[in-house]
């Protein structure tokens, strides 16, 4: 007689008759309420900058349900640092620019500075062609300072910056590179057209109403020097030489002789 297997319970493991165990139910593995947060710290700049991702998970819910939660949550987190990162580039990129044209500009005037005058007169005279440089030097600069105040002083200094920035070409360089002396490079300029320029200048300067004037040395490569140093002492030389002659004036560089005569 054959006996009929006795029907299996409705939570028994078929392999070994025993109970199947909730741990490794893969439906039941959600079951039960918690409360998660992830946590998300990206300091820029000094504050940190939190972004908080609630994840919920009821009773009964499948665990399909809670992974997809859980992909929601990790794309959240994802979309939220590649925002954070862009913050950061962007006030990154801000900073540097910010910090390159201190390095580069003067904080008084906003010209370019000495050191990026020299960076420019080095590259423009690496190009073929003609070049030419100005230098100006305000006259009795000093006595401004004695008499009305430094203040004064530098109202005076922005005010022919300013000038000058506006009388030059576009693509003209103009630098405070001393105390009261400035610097003009003139790209592709003959000493025609500097000589022009710098009585331009000179009438421009002259016109202000705080009383100044500007004397003007005109230096051209390569008929007056062939090397930057050596330019910016012909320019030099002249604007002094422009001095000696009663100030407000205009001096052209002397050609240099040439080793061979």
């Amino acid at each position: 007689m054959r006996i009929a297997p006795r029907q299996r319970q409705g939570n028994q493991d078929p392999a070994a008759g025993r109970p199947r165990s909730s741990a490794n139910d893969p439906s039941s593995a959600a079951r039960g309420s918690y409360l998660s947060w992830a946590w998300v710290g990206l300091a820029l700049a000094g504050p940190a900058i939190g972004v908080f991702f609630p994840q919920i998970v009821a009773a009964d819910i499948v665990v399909r349900r809670a992974s997809v939660f859980r992909l929601w949550c990790l794309a959240a987190g994802v979309a939220a640092g590649a925002w954070a990162l862009g913050v950061a580039w962007l006030t990154l990129h801000r900073t540097n620019r910010r910090l390159a044209s201190l390095a580069s500009q003067d904080p008084l005037t906003g010209l370019a500075n000495l050191r990026r005058f020299h960076a420019a007169l080095t590259a423009v005279l690496a190009q073929a062609g003609p070049s030419s440089l100005i230098i100006g030097d305000l006259d009795h600069f000093k006595r401004i300072n004695d008499q009305y105040g430094h203040l004064a002083g530098d109202s005076v200094l922005v005010s022919v910056a300013a000038t000058l920035a506006h009388s030059v070409r576009e693509h003209d360089l103009v630098a405070r590179i001393g105390g009261e002396e400035f610097a003009l490079l003139l790209p592709g300029a003959d000493l025609v057209v500097a000589t022009a320029m710098a009585e331009r200048l000179r009438r421009a300067v002259e016109s202000l109403p705080c009383g100044v004037t500007i004397s003007l040395g005109i230096a051209m490569y390569p008929d007056h020097a062939v090397d930057p140093t050596a330019l910016v002492k012909a320019a030099d030389d002249a604007a002094y030489r422009a001095k000696r002659l009663g100030r407000n004036q205009v001096a052209v560089g002397q050609v240099q002789p040439s080793s061979g005569s």
